[in-house]
């Protein structure tokens, strides 16, 4: 069987490694102790960037020698790809982290040891989120390279899976209703306290037809007036008031995210 599964990155193996041993020295020789708590825009981002080759090198072998249990992506990845009996040589992984300099340092480490072992992965990087509108851009993003590369898996086969477990609640949180909305084949988390994977429910959802068409019609900004007078007044405030679309300056608009989806079911 050939599979894919679509992993959000979070900052775990920071904090891991960090409480290591030979890792609680290396973060404080370089000077970023408490790493894995990084804001997006703390300045020692820039340090975690300047240091990234050499710091890479320390994770990678740290990895190496912890295995999966070396932070929340491996060690629910990989117990899902033995438990569906997936090949890694048939395996795609589908990483996505921030732009920030702790994301993107988790991510490459974490892909090139699924390389190693044999994995196909491919990298994204998304917008960060500091503010409510930042986060608009990061889910569509979100939904526009991961969720779109996933169902091209789907349409090639692939027994596609979403990976809940890592980064921002929040993120998770959208993921896993893009996911149930393009149809793919299971979402999975794996609670730290019982260390076991959980298959949460994916029930066929889609947009009711009137909200996709909705949204479809508000692609491009329209006065408050016209887009009443196109979609009536009840379905309007129905679609802001669930945050499918927005008003700004008098102008009425789909939320980027809410379109991808539309267009996607």
């Amino acid at each position: 069987m050939q599979c894919a599964h679509i992993v959000p990155v979070g900052t775990s193996l920071l904090g891991n490694f960090a409480r290591s041993p030979e890792g609680s020295s290396v973060v404080k020789g370089f000077g970023v102790d408490g790493w894995d708590r990084f804001s997006p825009d703390d300045p020692r981002q820039e340090v975690v960037c300047g240091s990234f080759e050499p710091l890479k090198d320390h994770l990678l072998d740290f990895v190496r020698s912890t295995g999966e249990a070396a932070s929340a992506e491996l060690s629910s990845l990989i117990r899902v790809v033995r438990g569906l009996g997936c090949d890694p040589s048939s395996t795609r992984v589908i990483l996505y982290a921030t732009n920030t300099c702790t994301s993107k340092l988790a991510m490459s480490v974490i892909a090139g040891y699924l390389k190693e072992l044999g994995f196909v992965v491919r990298e994204h990087v998304i917008q960060s989120a500091r503010s409510e509108d930042e986060l608009e851009i990061a889910m569509t993003e979100v939904v526009d390279r991961a969720i779109s590369e996933a169902l091209e898996m789907a349409e090639r086969g692939y027994y596609v899976c979403v990976n809940a477990t890592p980064g921002f609640k929040v993120e998770s949180a959208y993921l896993t209703v893009a996911a149930l909305l393009a149809g793919l084949n299971c979402v999975y988390y794996m609670h730290e306290a019982f260390k076991d994977v959980v298959y949460m429910p994916v029930p066929p959802l889609q947009l009711r037809e009137d909200y996709r068409r909705a949204i479809l019609e508000l692609e491009k900004p329209l006065a408050r007036r016209e887009a009443e007078e196109k979609l009536g007044r009840t379905m309007l405030e129905e679609l802001i008031d669930r945050r499918l679309v927005e008003e700004k300056g008098g102008l009425v608009r789909a939320r980027p995210w809410a379109l991808r989806i539309a267009k996607l079911t």
